[in-house]
């Protein structure tokens, strides 16, 4: 488990702190479980976004686990995809949800520290980066929050 100010500081190179801090505290204000923080990539033809999704514990500045959550343009070659790039991500540890509109690369983050949960976010999102689309350089931008209340 994380203290909030521990994610925080660890996330503090993606966004500014005061767009954490609001996020926590409107978790607080409506006993939020859930914290998803959009991000998109800036330098991915296939990749649309990412979400860090963060299991938090209201009123107690704990942040239970984390997971990243890779959205995948459904415009990706399928045959690559089925191919490749489907059996490089299992390999990774990942989960693969593959939807209509789209596909979903699910994996979870070392929350035992701030240093290792901040490495991992790091790690896992260029490892992605590298099978989908052959580079490894994460180039994110915030783009806000989701509050959610339900499993």
């Amino acid at each position: 488990m994380l203290e909030t100010w521990e994610v925080i500081k660890a996330l503090e190179e993606l966004t500014k702190p005061l767009n954490l801090i609001e996020a926590f505290e409107e978790a607080n204000e409506v006993s939020a479980r859930y914290i998803i923080l959009r991000f998109k990539l800036m330098n991915s033809k296939y990749i649309e976004g990412v979400n860090i999704i963060l299991r938090y514990l209201p009123h107690t500045s704990l942040v239970v686990w984390g997971r990243i959550e890779v959205l995948v343009s459904r415009d990706i070659p399928a045959k690559e995809f089925l191919t490749r790039i489907y059996n490089e991500l299992i390999k990774s540890k990942a989960e693969v949800l593959v939807k209509a509109d789209g596909i979903s690369v699910f994996y979870k983050l070392n929350t035992a520290s701030a240093n290792e949960f901040k490495a991992d976010l790091i790690r896992k999102i260029s490892e992605c980066l590298r099978i989908i689309e052959g580079i490894e350089d994460v180039n994110l931008v915030y783009e806000g929050f989701k509050v959610l209340n339900h499993e």
